[in-house]
């Protein structure tokens, strides 16, 4: 039972994007994961107006921090690391957790896996006493091990019905005739430490017993999970044996989680950037599913326009933050209700990015001579002000609109020679672990091997579009990748939707009011605001989803 006398806090973990850090000491356009920890207010009251203390982790991408440039390519590309990254933000969990504290996690990207994988630990494992992380790593290798078997049908067992663990609680006598004579002299005697270890081949560990109390995640908030742990597949290359390993990364929703929100991207062509969804199990009671809140929008772009913290608006290439503006604002909107924002901070850097869009598009236009000091006299700076003819001009036009920024191809060079496959908005699958047939196989590789199942199969995803993929085929006439054959229509109930033969996915509805008085006005539409378009095209979408007009007449 949690302390009156002591303050509740929300623990908010954040993990960054392969390669992104904020913590570098470089200058760096910030991805959305970073944004999110500078914006979250120290601070927050909940609807009955109790006050919450809000702690912030934030951890760096995987391939970043002191490695050579080869390691740092490595491992981003293998998503290496990344067990490490999932034990220090659990270890900041267990050294900060009091009962009745709740916990919030953030990712992007391979960071994306890394919030999901602390979750799980939370919600499968509860949260341990600070004294008890001695023998974590003890613990981890067996929630590791818990993986579908023969020995279990191939099904994914909880963890705290899995012999592992509850050997690991209980115990595991020995079976020798020494461990059965010492276990008959048990009540008559206390045993020595040699003979305990005689009669145990596990010894029990009682105190470890899970609290269901600790194994509650308010919400978890993820911009674009991309490809399995492990190595990969190329052009040509299957090794899904080497990610079985990992399979305790499983990507059913818990049940212990109680909001989860995705943003993924339409565009990202990338084999080895293969998205990973959500599902509810099927075989979930029908209570727990309606209890379950999980909600996936597609958004157009590659998967650097949906996690953002991409250089390409400096150097000319189009404004590749629009698209993650856009998937930003949609996340706080997501987790306002559980979580408190610096609303002041957020709005004075909508007005910054404003001007820094200024700044660029005056740069790009003139194509100026480049400074040839750091500290240049007058009569340099009246040259640098000439426009050069000389100078390349920028790769793509400064769009600035709502969702209608050109974007850059990510699958070129090396990832294309890896493999491309367009992404399939209500057609995602996830590997699954099965038995190996192939007697040639079970040589090489194992016993069992990973095998893709359409996740309709097995379960629900609730999977949405989000109306800036509308408006950006209206404006820019693009057909977005994952939705080019799929087409938007009014829907009989009332909204839009999206269909494709027999396939429907609900479009997004923007919400319209703040969560709590006094608050900052709904970020979507403060985003969608600035291009008069977008803001009409907002007001025809309002109508049809039936949200009255405020404000003066307008949303935002």
């Amino acid at each position: 039972m949690a302390d009156a006398t002591v303050v509740s806090k929300r623990i908010v973990i954040c993990c960054d994007g392969t390669w992104q850090s904020s913590v570098s000491g470089e200058a760096n356009v910030p991805s959305n994961v970073t944004r999110l920890c500078r914006y979250i207010a120290r601070t927050g009251k909940d609807d009955e107006g109790k006050t919450w203390q809000q702690l912030v982790y934030y951890d760096s991408g995987v391939g970043t921090g002191s490695l050579t440039t080869i390691e740092k390519q490595r491992q981003g590309a293998v998503g290496d690391g990344l067990a490490v990254n999932v034990i220090e933000a659990y270890n900041f969990i267990v050294n900060n957790y009091s009962p009745g504290d709740e916990i919030f996690c953030f990712g992007f990207s391979r960071g994306a896996y890394t919030a999901r994988a602390v979750a799980g630990l939370v919600a499968d494992i509860g949260i341990m006493k600070p004294r008890q992380m001695q023998l974590f790593p003890e613990i981890y290798d067996i929630y590791k091990k818990n993986v579908p078997s023969k020995a279990n049908e191939y099904k994914q067992i909880r963890f705290q019905n899995s012999q592992g663990w509850r050997e690991f609680v209980d115990g595991k006598k020995a079976t020798t005739p020494e461990a059965v004579k010492l276990a008959a002299e048990l009540e008559k005697r206390a045993l020595t430490e040699e003979e305990k270890r005689i009669l145990w081949v596990i010894e029990p560990h009682p105190e470890f017993a899970i609290s269901e109390e600790s194994c509650k995640v308010k919400a978890i908030g993820v911009w674009d999970t991309v490809g399995a742990l492990g190595v990969p597949d190329g052009r040509w290359m299957n090794n899904s044996s080497s990610r079985a390993e990992h399979g305790f990364h499983n990507v059913k929703l818990n049940k212990n989680i109680e909001h989860a929100f995705q943003a993924l991207a339409l565009d990202e062509r990338r084999k080895a950037f293969s998205p990973t969804l959500w599902y509810i199990p099927k075989e979930r009671q029908e209570e727990e599913r309606r209890k379950a809140h999980l909600l996936q929008v597609w958004f157009p772009g590659v998967h650097i326009n949906i996690g953002g913290g991409s250089s390409d608006t400096a150097e000319g290439k189009g404004d590749a933050e629009q698209m993650a503006n856009i998937t930003f604002a949609w996340m706080v909107e997501c987790v306002r209700p559980y979580l408190a924002f610096d609303g002041t901070a957020i709005l004075e850097t909508m007005d910054e990015y404003a001007k820094f869009l200024k700044e660029i598009r005056c740069k790009n236009y003139h194509h100026h001579h480049p400074d040839p000091s750091k500290d240049p006299g007058l009569a340099t700076r009246a040259y640098n002000s000439i426009p050069s003819v000389w100078e390349v001009p920028p790769q793509a036009p400064l769009e600035v609109g709502w969702g209608t920024a050109h974007f850059v191809d990510s699958c070129q060079g090396v990832m294309a020679w890896a493999g491309a496959t367009q992404r399939k908005p209500g057609q995602c699958g996830t590997e699954i672990v099965v038995e190996e047939t192939s007697t040639l196989w079970k040589r090489t590789h194992g016993e069992t091997r990973m095998d893709v199942k359409l996740l309709s199969e097995l379960g629900e995803t609730n999977e949405q579009v989000h109306p800036v993929a509308r408006f950006r085929r209206e404006k820019v006439k693009d057909k977005t990748g994952g939705l080019q054959e799929w087409t938007p229509r009014e829907a009989e109930g009332g909204g839009f939707e999206w269909y494709k033969g027999d396939l429907v996915l609900k479009e997004y509805p923007i919400g319209n009011s703040s969560p709590r008085a006094g608050d900052f006005p709904n970020f979507e539409r403060l985003v969608a605001g600035a291009d008069a378009e977008a803001a009409e095209f907002l007001e025809k979408t309002d109508e049809v989803n039936g949200i009255p007009l405020q404000m003066n007449g307008k949303n935002y």
